[in-house]
């Protein structure tokens, strides 16, 4: 009847995030808030579900200060996971503005290599020009 899963991956998810913290990451503090505030508050629907379902009665004043809880940690988990999309998107825009620029400078790069090979391939039209007027015109049999 309890449903202790998620809340326990979601645990597991808030102790694997916290091994991999070097040094100031905001994404994945809130991250770690937003698994930590959504375990919290699926461990705290179960005492909900109990009274709803009248397993176990609580008094009313413990059920309306863990529906307020409950509450609050749904907002927190929603407002941190909306945070960590945010600081997310910022990071990649960032990523992709220094991958556009090393794009730009193997574009540079890639640019001056055309120009070799142009200048290559003009050198070797030169040569066959001269050996084809060569072979067609002054070693003509007459």
């Amino acid at each position: 009847m309890l449903r202790i899963g998620r809340y326990i991956g979601l645990m597991n998810n808030v102790f694997n995030n916290l091994m991999k913290i070097k040094g100031f990451d905001p994404s994945l503090l809130f991250r770690i808030i937003a698994d930590f505030g959504n375990s919290l508050y699926m461990l705290s629907d179960h005492f909900l579900l109990l009274n709803r379902i009248g397993a176990y009665k609580f008094s009313p004043g413990f059920i309306s200060k863990i529906d307020v809880i409950s509450n609050l940690l749904w907002g927190v988990e929603c407002v941190c996971n909306l945070i960590y999309d945010i600081v997310d998107y910022l990071r990649n825009i960032s990523e992709l503005k220094n991958l556009n620029q090393s794009l730009n400078k193997i574009e540079n790069k890639k640019s001056e290599g055309k120009l070799i090979f142009l200048f290559l391939l003009f050198i070797i039209f030169i040569i066959f020009y001269f050996y084809f007027y060569y072979f067609l015109f002054i070693n003509r049999v007459y």
